[in-house]
């Protein structure tokens, strides 16, 4: 084709890309999932090794969280990114949010920072069970609502069988399903955000996320344990 075309420089495309519309991609084959919340960072350096040399100072290092919610295949079903300093539990209900009503959550699992009443509510609204390790000195509550109940029988179950036994008996190792998920994340598309304006990071993060979905949905591996 003679087109007389000029591609478009970073700058353009960093204004362009302010105004996209994206949504998470997440074809899952599931009409029910066992949701698994995590939180990694990713790096956001400052002006870049050129600058440093310039002025002989070190460059500024920034980070940010990707907090994600994916099901029992490792796709990614909810994501959102944050400050750094940003609490996992309070990102929770905007995980929540992604998800339709129409798909049952079977399953919560997250973990110790996810240790609140309020993460035990709005789970138990969508008729979900809970499983996250309280602290090591958590003591039941007084408090006699649905949430409180549902966090006190995991205090006293702990207490009775020990807490390596009741992460066997609650299947938390689910939670290895996030750490998974950010391991593929980071050696497919990179640990660090290349955008600097904080809206376009956010815009960069969905598309990875998609990009990370898509690849699940083409070449996930299938494996089946084998029973004697």
């Amino acid at each position: 084709m003679d087109l007389d075309l000029r591609p478009p420089d970073h700058s353009t495309l960093s204004r362009r890309a302010k105004q996209l519309d994206i949504r998470l991609s997440c074809k899952g084959r599931r009409t029910s999932i066992h949701l698994v919340v995590d939180s990694t960072g990713l790096q956001m350096v400052g002006e870049g090794p050129w600058t440093t040399a310039k002025h002989s100072e070190r460059g500024t290092r920034e980070w940010r969280k990707l907090q994600v919610g994916v099901d029992e295949d490792g796709v990614i079903v909810a994501q959102k990114l944050t400050d750094s300093t940003t609490d996992d539990a309070g990102v929770a209900p905007d995980l929540l949010d992604q998800i339709p009503d129409d798909k049952k959550i079977v399953c919560f699992t997250g973990d110790g920072a996810y240790d609140q009443n309020s993460i035990y509510e709005i789970f138990a609204e969508r008729g979900a069970r809970v499983v996250v390790p309280p602290l090591k000195n958590a003591v039941p509550s007084r408090s006699r609502t649905r949430a409180a109940n549902a966090r006190n029988r995991t205090v006293n179950r702990i207490k009775k069988v020990d807490r390596r036994q009741w992460k066997k008996e609650a299947r938390y190792h689910r939670q290895a399903r996030a750490e998974n998920t950010f391991f593929r994340y980071k050696q497919i598309l990179g640990s660090r955000l290349r955008s600097h304006d904080a809206g376009n990071q956010r815009i960069e993060a969905r598309l990875a996320c998609t990009i990370h979905n898509r690849m699940i949905e083409l070449g996930a591996p299938k494996s089946e344990a084998i029973r004697n």
